[in-house]
């Protein structure tokens, strides 16, 4: 009987294998494309103070194989429903110093701000990939929050006030730009994460387990739970529409130049001018 449990629960685990995998190899291909584009100046000044810069590449490729292979597993024990409490303990601190890291010591030793929201413009069309990775990085956030938090009128907020406080902390010690810009993308990624941890606390989603292994399980919810989460979800699409609409429209009136930074020098002069200092 024990055999033919097995034998029957085999195609399954194969499938989930098979899943899994493809979920990783993805998320690799995209991890290196990101990376081995506009990313690896950001890691290379990211590394620079820990005078690592010269092992960037390295660096950058144990990071792509290392977090494919936890993605891998992730994935694995999202689609079985068994998740190891102390993989994912050990996962969340990982996310905790690479939060820490992106968000306090990629410019170290810049102290500025900015006030113009419409320099998110030019950053979607020069660094789309440090805007959608600043996005991401906030949407376990905003997940631990709603699933703390129940009144979006108190938790987002408080996300709102931490997200200007790290951006304040950032320009108290000269530890990068006090963007506005930033503390919007980060906002929108923490108010998805915290609509996603709402709805499935609406809808009767927790966990359950013995400690060492918990699973998702769902209960009947509460009477009008399921509208509001209906509503949330409406509005939250609403406002995605809106704000894709107004940046798309916003994109195609941009009058962009990518050079408007070298005021007017020719690309030998900027970059005397960076050689010697003046820039």
């Amino acid at each position: 009987m024990a055999a033919d449990e097995r034998r029957t629960s085999m195609p399954g685990k194969v499938m989930r294998v098979c899943v899994s995998a493809i979920v990783a190899i993805a998320w690799w291909l995209s991890l290196a494309w990101v990376l081995g584009g506009q990313a690896f100046s950001s890691v290379d000044m990211l590394l620079r103070p820990f005078g690592l810069d010269d092992f960037t590449g390295a660096i950058m490729l144990v990071a792509e194989v290392a977090s494919s292979v936890v993605l891998l597993f992730a994935c694995y024990q999202l689609i079985s429903n068994r998740l190891n409490v102390a993989f994912w303990r050990v996962l969340a601190a990982a996310y905790g110093v690479c939060l820490f890291a992106v968000v306090m010591l990629k410019s170290v030793g810049v102290r500025e701000v900015n006030f113009n929201m419409v320099d998110l413009l030019p950053q979607l069309i020069e660094y789309p990939a440090s805007v959608v990775v600043n996005f991401l990085l906030f949407v376990p956030v905003g997940a631990l929050v709603g699933w703390r938090f129940r009144r979006p009128l108190i938790a987002l907020p408080l996300g709102l006030l931490g997200i200007a406080a790290v951006e304040v902390v950032q320009y108290a010690l000269g530890l990068g730009i006090a963007d506005v810009v930033d503390v919007v993308v980060d906002f929108a990624g923490l108010c998805l994460g915290y609509l996603v941890a709402d709805v499935l606390r609406l809808a009767g989603v927790g966990l359950n387990g013995d400690g060492a292994h918990v699973r998702f399980a769902r209960s009947a919810p509460r009477e009008g739970a399921v509208r509001t989460a209906g509503m949330r979800l409406g509005l939250a699409a609403a406002a995605a529409v809106a704000v894709a609409v107004t940046i798309g429209v916003a994109l195609a009136h941009y009058d962009y130049d990518p050079y408007a930074f070298m005021d007017g020098m020719t690309q030998e002069e900027f970059e005397a001018a960076m050689m010697d200092g003046e820039i």
